[in-house]
């Protein structure tokens, strides 16, 4: 079974949306109403130049410390958002160690960034979080909780909020894993930005 949501293939089979079922991931909606609902623009570009016309941006991150308690952001769009804010890897990495493996999607106000968790804790090896594959499971629970976050902070985060295709370059993953899982949560409020080389 192919779902479609103006034209666009969205589910590329019904096995997908059964494997999300069963870790109570999915939850179903009427197909029917597909096409009424507002869904996430999609654009080509650099997410760093809506940074910096002060829009909201989404860093994905993985859920680890190092020695120093800092969270390792070396790689990827989290290693320029630690460039842009110093103080972010030790804020970050102090939250880690405080939820573990619950760390949620969260607000870095004075920067306008979105911490997205793809790359589950290494529990023996904390600091070596980082260099795991992206966990589908975690990016299905990080979308989920982004789109709950950005609806209750509506009075914080004003206009769109900008992602990346989470989870992919770096994580490992491809775009047709996680497009789905994007565009199953994600209404209008948000745009996702596919990197322009």
């Amino acid at each position: 079974m192919t779902v479609k949501l103006n034209g666009t293939f969205v589910f590329s089979s019904i096995e997908f949306i059964d494997s999300l079922k069963s870790f109570g991931l999915w939850y179903d909606t009427d197909i029917n109403s597909i096409g009424s609902q507002k869904v996430m623009k999609k654009i080509s570009g650099n997410i760093w130049d809506f940074h910096s016309e002060k829009k909201w941006i989404v860093i994905t991150t993985n859920i680890g410390w190092k020695k120093d308690g800092s969270n390792p952001m070396g790689a990827g769009i989290a290693k320029t958002a630690a460039y842009v804010a110093e103080d972010l890897p030790m804020w970050y990495g102090e939250r880690c160690q405080k939820f573990g493996a619950k760390t949620a999607v969260c607000l870095y106000k004075s920067d306008r960034f979105i911490l997205f968790p793809t790359k589950e804790l290494n529990e023996d090896q904390p600091w070596m979080s980082w260099q795991a594959e992206s966990s589908i499971d975690l990016i299905v629970r990080s979308t989920r909780q982004l789109a709950e976050l950005v609806k209750i902070s509506s009075k914080i985060i004003a206009g769109d909020v900008y992602l990346p295709y989470v989870g992919c370059e770096n994580g490992g993953r491809s775009k047709k894993e996680v497009l789905p899982i994007l565009e199953a949560y994600l209404d209008d409020r948000f745009v996702l930005v596919d990197r322009s080389f």
